[in-house]
């Protein structure tokens, strides 16, 4: 069970990430969506700094 939590807040990390890369301009509900997604993945023991690369250009 929660393998299954980890894996679906790592997919809702990662395409918060995607969706961040993707804007020119500044959003402050998204932000906040990725630290609260960020705490969430932390609090499982997930590394968030391996998806770094998918905020690179």
């Amino acid at each position: 069970m929660n393998q299954e939590i980890v894996q679906a807040e790592i997919n809702h990390y990662t395409s918060l990430l995607r969706i961040k890369k993707t804007m020119d301009v500044f959003n402050a509900q998204l932000e906040i969506e990725i630290k609260t997604s960020q705490a969430t993945l932390k609090t499982f023991g997930v590394d968030v700094s391996q998806f770094d690369f998918l905020l690179e250009s």
